[in-house]
Order: C-alpha cells, then sequence, then structure tokens
C-alpha cells in the first residue's frame, strides 16, 4: 500500500530528487535525441520487468518495474549530461569535490 502510493502517476510526472530536471535540460539544450533514447530503453525495460515481475507479484510487480524504469532514465540522462556538458546535475552534499 505505502509502495503503491509511491509509485503513482504524479511520480512519473516529476523528476527524482537527486537528478533535479535532467529530462528538461536535455530537451532544452540540444539532446532530445539522445533523450527519445533513454526513453526508449526505459520504456523497454519497464515493458520486460512488468512481463517477468507481474506473475512473482501481483499489482506490486508494474509498480517496481516501473520504479526501476525511472531511476534508470534519471540515472542514464544525469549520466549523458555529465558526457555532454562536463558537470554534474544533481545534489549530492556527501560528495566532496577534490582538494576540499
Amino acid at each position: 500500500e505505502i509502495l503503491s502510493g509511491l509509485v503513482g502517476s504524479e511520480m512519473c510526472i516529476r523528476d527524482s530528487v537527486y537528478t533535479g530536471l535532467t529530462n528538461n535540460y536535455l530537451s532544452m539544450t540540444g539532446g532530445q535525441v539522445i533523450l527519445s533514447w533513454i526513453f526508449g530503453l526505459a520504456a523497454c525495460v519497464n515493458i520486460a520487468l512488468t512481463i517477468v515481475l507481474t506473475p512473482y507479484f501481483g499489482m506490486l510487480g508494474p509498480a517496481i518495474a516501473m520504479s526501476v524504469s525511472i531511476a534508470l532514465c534519471n540515472a542514464t540522462a544525469l549520466i549523458a549530461i555529465r558526457q555532454r556538458n562536463g558537470f554534474w546535475l544533481c545534489y549530492l552534499p556527501s560528495i566532496r569535490r577534490a582538494g576540499q
């Protein structure tokens, strides 16, 4: 019950707290093609995990699959931004910069 509340349709619209607006950043800075590939990968992972997890977990299976695909989408977009622009578009207070 708690997990289904966390993985509702509202979570699909919002971005992750740690990665920020990675999808919006990529689409506004010319990374639409990369973003479409990321969405395609996340959709394929979501479909495969839904097929595999539904017989074992029932209705919780698609919720887990959606959570994994959203996390994959945000993490992949974050890495793509790092490779394209040279900086991390996230807030990680536990990681210190070199020399500090």
